[in-house]
């Protein structure tokens, strides 16, 4: 009854409501580790629609007190659309913790990976060029993740249809790996004048050397590095920082692509959100800027 043809609704079963409000599931949440096939461990957050109806509410690393009910059952009477997070930094999974919710209560699986060196517990700025390569990469893993759950026995089994993929969610530096997974490339002549420029302050160029060296350490040095996931079908860009290592390359993102900002965040400031959005040229389809608003409206 929501005026799409069930012949061509992936999510037929799923009744039709605003996502203005909470939709018509009950939402859950679990945490879990998986093996980066980097060599270590990463935690997700897990949302999905539950099968319980009542049970204990969340309490992220017992710090945030969330909606959810947690260590719940996922419900996966037909294929869920799926949705990635990826916070900013320093941040956490749950750092948007009442988005992925909200999403669960329409029918959504939301996964959100902690970004090694890049969490509140763990930030490290000197690796942060380190971090920005390595975040895109923890997206299209923890979607192989997904996928690998899908298809075993467990209590994701049959929840997904590989073929539809993912949308991604980015928030601040987040919003960078969105960017990055949905087809945007960093330019190594870009990185090369960054580091060189005594100019720039003595972080950024720290910034733009860590990533020239973790390049050359896991990729071939070529003209430009992309880590595109081409299961990407839509991005959403909060607050989107771009690591200071994008600019041209932003061009190259190949997905629809949502941008929402505060018109008074000092982090990512309006200046850098527009460039980010004209570069987006014809993927973008909305640029969303919020009254009296800061970085922080997105992951309180």
């Amino acid at each position: 009854g929501d005026g799409i043809s069930d012949l061509e609704d992936p999510f037929d079963l799923t009744p039709s409501s605003s996502l203005l409000s909470p939709g018509p599931f009950t939402a859950g949440t679990k945490d879990l580790t998986f093996n980066s096939p980097r060599g270590y461990e990463i935690t997700l957050q897990v949302w999905y629609p539950s099968i319980e109806k009542s049970g204990s509410k969340v309490i992220y690393n017992n710090v945030l007190p969330g909606l959810a009910l947690d260590d719940t059952t996922p419900d996966c009477s037909e294929p869920r659309p799926v949705s990635i997070y990826s916070h900013g930094f320093p941040s956490i999974r749950w750092g948007s913790a009442f988005l992925m919710e909200n999403l669960a209560t329409h029918g959504f699986i939301s996964i959100a990976p902690d970004h090694r060196y890049g969490t509140l517990l763990d930030a490290d700025p000197d690796k942060l060029g380190e971090i920005l390569l390595s975040m895109p990469l923890d997206i299209r893993e923890s979607f192989d993740w997904l996928i690998d759950q899908n298809n075993d026995e467990g209590e994701l089994s049959n929840c997904i249809i590989e073929e539809n993929g993912y949308s991604v969610i980015g928030q601040s530096t987040g919003g960078y790996a969105s960017m990055m997974v949905s087809g945007a490339e960093i330019s190594l002549s870009d990185l090369e004048s960054g580091c060189a420029d005594d100019n720039s302050s003595e972080f950024l160029q720290l910034i733009h050397c860590n990533a020239i060296d973790f390049w050359s350490s896991n990729y071939e040095l070529n003209d430009s590095l992309s880590i595109n996931d081409d299961r990407v079908w839509a991005s959403i860009l909060l607050s989107p920082w771009n690591g200071t290592v994008l600019d041209r390359g932003i061009s190259n993102v190949l997905v629809p692509t949502l941008v929402l900002t505060g018109d008074v965040d000092d982090t990512t400031v309006i200046s850098e959100v527009n460039n980010t959005s004209m570069r987006l040229g014809g993927n973008l389809v909305n640029y969303g800027i919020f009254n009296n608003s800061g970085h922080y409206a997105f992951a309180p």
